[in-house]
């Protein structure tokens, strides 16, 4: 059964509700609390929840694809202002390198004072990135929570996002058949598997190139 893109946001919608009924107030206090029954069916609702809307911020993406061509560059500075202070949802199911990958160092004991002062540098960076706090496990969930709630609710800005990504050429291709291919993996019995199915199958058209 073919579903109109709107009835699945709205089956989105209903399977958040059910979600978060499972975590309660979803903040972060809150979801300190959580048993780990209940941590565990949390879990279980909101890896799957996740790809089903970046398969639905695809479609759509590929839909606003000219609106965002028409757009300026930069956009609004008060809609820029507003997101800054909102926790990012996670548009790529692609594993991001490390921020600080690892480099070639110099071989041997240094030999001069400038190969000594960036040894040293090198190494207070690396002790300062190393003492950088992490947001505890109940933080990240209710931020990955709360990013989750925002795109539901206002899924256009995400879109435009996402469809601005993929009209970047580096990497572009491999974001769209990620999101495209995603499957899901355990999930709760209520979750809504024919809407995935629909989904899925609506975002590899979006995903595939035109014909001629």
């Amino acid at each position: 059964m073919k579903h109109a893109t709107a009835d699945l946001w709205f089956i989105a919608r209903q399977m958040l509700t059910q979600l978060l009924c499972v975590a309660g107030a979803a903040t972060a206090a809150a979801l300190a609390g959580l048993t780990r029954r209940h941590r565990t069916e949390v879990l279980m609702w909101l890896p799957p929840l996740e790809t089903l809307v970046r398969k639905l911020l695809l479609i759509e993406a590929a839909a606003l694809a000219p609106l965002v061509i028409a757009k300026r560059a930069g956009g609004d500075q008060r809609a820029r202002t507003a997101r800054a202070h909102q926790v990012a949802f996670k548009l790529s199911p692609i594993a991001q390198p490390k921020a600080h990958p690892a480099r070639i160092r110099l071989l041997g004991a240094p030999t001069t004072l400038a190969e000594l002062w960036l040894n040293q540098q090198r190494a207070a960076r690396v002790s300062r990135l190393s003492e950088a706090p992490r947001a505890a496990p109940h933080v990240r969930l209710a931020n990955r929570i709360a990013a989750l709630a925002a795109v539901i609710a206002k899924p256009l800005p995400y879109a435009r996002r996402l469809a601005r990504l993929l009209r970047q050429p580096a990497g572009a291709a491999k974001l769209a058949d990620a999101i495209a291919a995603a499957r899901l993996g355990r999930r709760p019995l209520a979750f809504n598997d024919q809407a995935f199915a629909c989904a899925s199958e609506q975002a590899a058209a979006a995903r595939a190139p035109e014909p001629g």
